[in-house]
C-alpha cells in the first residue's frame, strides 16, 4: 500500500473524538467535539447528500472553529461540491 492509499485509509478510520480530538489537544487547542446533524451552512442538497458525518472539534466564541466532515468518498469532486458553496458563502472561514 501507497503513502496516499494509507493515508487515506488513516482518514476513513478516523473518529473525531478520540483521535482527531487528541490531535487537536497536541496543539494546544480546547476541545469539546459533538456532532452537527443539521450544519446550519446552508449548503445546496446535493453537497448534503455527500456528508455522512458533521462534527465540530472546537469554536472559540465562533472567532475560530474547527470541523471535522466525513465524506462518502474520497473524490476531489466530492470535496469541491461540499467546500465551494461553504467558500462563497463563509469566505472568511476557508483561508
Amino acid at each position: 500500500m501507497n503513502g496516499l492509499h494509507s493515508t487515506a485509509e488513516l482518514i476513513r478510520k478516523t473518529n473525531p473524538t478520540s483521535e482527531l480530538n487528541n490531535f487537536i489537544i497536541t496543539l494546544g487547542y480546547m476541545t469539546n467535539p459533538k456532532a452537527l446533524h443539521n450544519p446550519s451552512f446552508d449548503l445546496p442538497e446535493s453537497a448534503q447528500k455527500k456528508i455522512k458525518e458533521f462534527h465540530i472539534i472546537a469554536d472559540y466564541n465562533q472567532k475560530f472553529q474547527i470541523y471535522f466532515v466525513k465524506t462518502a468518498s474520497m473524490r476531489r469532486t466530492d470535496f469541491r461540491n461540499i467546500f465551494e458553496p461553504l467558500y462563497q458563502r463563509y469566505p472568511q472561514i476557508i483561508n
